[in-house]
């Protein structure tokens, strides 16, 4: 009891816990900036990485379909890059040794330049939000001219408009999935999805 002890104790006391204090806020802020700096040094060395690559995929997107894309593209040994304002994504995907890098809508231009969008092949753009996907496509096109652009569509008549824009290839989600669900009602064996003329650009 700190009210028994003599007066010199408790200012020793009182001492400690005060140094004791600032020691730990100084241990946890010294843990916090060592894994910001690490954090920060990985992502530099991806970039570095992706400064060297030619002919490449650029996935553009911040949700599942983005991370499936990229999947597919490991499988099939293809060289790509993720693009994604998703922070825990760019860490996951560093973390099992593929290329990404963080990159905002809003700031399609320079991330499109740091995924080196003057040397890829192909954009395939995949966020949720169509208007993000259209963003994206519009400034690799102004970038890239020859740059082959892919995009998912979420509404039907964005994806019909994006044929006169700067897209080679709109993908309508909804109607991909429907049809295939359509025909497997029917059919155990479903084989392909057929598309209208228009909607994916052939």
């Amino acid at each position: 009891n700190i009210t028994t002890m003599p007066p010199l104790e408790q200012v020793i006391m009182v001492v400690i816990f005060i140094v004791s204090v600032g020691l730990a806020a100084s241990l946890v802020q010294s843990i916090v900036t060592t894994a910001v700096s690490r954090e920060i040094l990985r992502e530099q060395l991806v970039i570095k990485r992706v400064s060297r690559l030619s002919g490449h995929v650029i996935v553009a997107g911040d949700g599942r379909l983005a991370e499936h894309t990229t999947k597919w593209l490991v499988n099939i040994g293809v060289d790509h890059v993720v693009l994604t304002p998703n922070r825990e994504l760019v860490r996951q995907l560093i973390h099992t040794g593929r290329l990404s890098i963080y990159g905002l809508p809003e700031r399609a231009h320079e991330a499109l330049r740091t995924a080196c969008v003057s040397r890829a092949s192909v954009l395939v753009c995949v966020f949720e939000d169509d208007g993000d996907n259209l963003l994206f496509a519009m400034n690799a096109r102004k970038l890239n001219p020859k740059l082959r652009v892919l995009m998912s569509a979420h509404d039907k008549s964005i994806a019909e408009s994006a044929q006169t824009s700067d897209v080679d290839m709109t993908l309508p989600i909804m109607d991909i999935v429907s049809q295939v669900l359509a025909q497997a009602s029917y059919s155990e064996e479903v084989v392909g999805v057929g598309f209208r003329k228009g909607v994916n650009g052939e």
